[in-house]
C-alpha cells in the first residue's frame, strides 16, 4: 500500500525517499519484496531489511510512515515521538491512541491509499508542520507514556486496593 501510495511522490520529487526496515517471517519473503521493488522501479526506495542501529535511522527520517492494517501499540510508534518524529499511521488500534491526528501526526483510514498520499504529501510541503508535529510528539511521550509515572501510578493503585495511602518513599525508589 505504501509502495502505490508513495509512487506518484517518488516519481515526481528527487528529493523524496523512504527506507523500509524490518523483515517478514523469513528470507524468501525479504526477498520478494526485493523482486516487488525492483520491478517497480520506483526512485529513492530502500529495503534495509531488519536493523539493529534503529536510533542511529530513527535521527536520519523526517517522518515516520506506519500502513499496518493490524496494530497494537507497536513501540516504533513512540521510538518515532520521542525523537521529535512525526508519524503518519493508519487509524487502527494503539497508532490511534499514540498518535493525535492533526497534533503528533497524520492518520488516515486503513487500505486508503489517497488517504496515505495526501498525508506524505502533507508533510512533504510542510517542514514547519513536521517540526511542530514532532516537537507535540516529544511532549505527548514524555507526560503520556513516562515509564517512571506509569509505575508509580500502577504502584499506587496497588495500595489503594489494598487500602493503604500512597507511598512516598516509592517517589525515591530509581525505575
Amino acid at each position: 500500500m505504501l509502495l502505490d501510495a508513495a509512487a506518484p511522490i517518488l516519481k515526481s520529487s528527487e528529493n523524496a525517499k523512504i527506507l523500509v526496515v524490518g523483515s517478514w517471517t523469513d528470507a524468501e519473503e525479504d526477498e520478494a519484496f526485493q523482486r516487488t521493488l525492483n520491478d517497480r522501479n520506483l526512485p529513492g526506495i530502500q529495503f534495509l531489511g531488519r536493523r539493529d542501529d534503529i536510533p542511529r535511522l530513527m535521527n536520519s527520517i523526517d517522518v515516520l510512515v506506519i500502513p499496518s492494517r493490524m496494530e497494537g501499540l507497536g513501540l516504533v510508534t513512540l521510538e518515532a515521538m520521542a525523537c521529535a518524529k512525526p508519524v503518519i499511521g493508519s487509524r487502527i488500534g494503539g497508532i490511534a491512541e499514540a498518535v493525535v491526528d492533526n497534533e503528533t501526526g497524520l492518520l488516515f483510514e486503513s487500505e486508503n491509499r489517497d488517504g496515505l498520499r495526501q498525508a506524505l504529501q502533507s508533510m512533504i510541503n510542510d517542514p514547519a508542520m513536521r517540526r511542530q508535529m514532532g516537537e507535540a510528539g516529544r511532549l505527548r511521550v514524555q507526560t503520556h507514556y513516562n515509564r517512571e509515572e506509569k509505575m508509580r501510578t500502577i504502584w499506587n493503585l496497588i495500595l489503594d486496593a489494598a487500602g493503604r495511602a500512597p507511598d512516598p518513599f516509592f517517589e525515591e525508589l530509581p525505575c
